[in-house]
């Protein structure tokens, strides 16, 4: 299996911060996002990072539905444990995104309790394994491939993984996506089987 034949487009760095704002909206269900008052008067820059690059870069990018990305990040954020006020708003971001309170409890727990479809299941999964880093690697290689037998697509894979720089850095997303290459040159006949 290969990995998604080209790049998606990067976004034109002109609009990033409205494309961001609104999909920041889109989460929080509201017109003024209570992130970016709290943030106006100690950082108002960290504010702007936020919408550009999170909302703006990340979030709004083609190749994984808004529900999905919120269940990915609930799935982080209760594997970190280290962000409680993150973890409330991506939960309520999730039911906004039409996501049911099952499905939420079982991407913040961790637990599997057959609420989740496949794919969804192992995306919750690729996401909490990547934001908890190398330590889990081997679980990774796992669900990646999980996914994919799934039915999801590489860039289901990259997208979720991707995700993971805006919950537990970029350390935990370039080592994903080194676990996210090495299953995809296994299924392409080019690496080590899975064992």
């Amino acid at each position: 299996m290969n990995p998604p034949e080209a790049p998606l487009k990067a976004p034109d760095k002109s609009d990033r911060y409205e494309r961001g704002l609104a999909t920041l909206r889109e989460v929080a269900a509201a017109e003024d996002p209570q992130v970016l008052g709290d943030l106006a008067g100690v950082a108002p820059d960290l504010g702007r990072y936020l919408v550009e690059f999170a909302y703006g870069d990340v979030y709004a990018r083609p190749g994984m539905s808004l529900r999905r990305r919120e269940l990915a990040a609930v799935a982080a954020l209760g594997a970190l444990g280290n962000a409680t006020p993150q973890l409330r708003f991506h939960a309520q971001g999730a039911r906004n995104a039409g996501a049911m309170e099952p499905e939420i409890n079982e991407a913040r727990s961790g637990q599997t309790s057959g609420v989740l479809g496949a794919q969804d299941r192992e995306i919750v999964a690729v996401a909490r394994l990547t934001a908890l880093g190398t330590p889990r690697r081997p679980e990774l290689l796992l669900h990646i491939h999980g996914l994919l037998d799934a039915g999801g697509s590489p860039t289901d894979v990259v997208e979720t993984i991707l995700l993971m720089a805006v919950f537990a850095g970029f350390p935990a997303a370039l080592n994903g996506m080194a676990a996210a290459a090495q299953v995809f040159a296994e299924r392409s006949g080019h690496g080590s089987p899975r064992g």
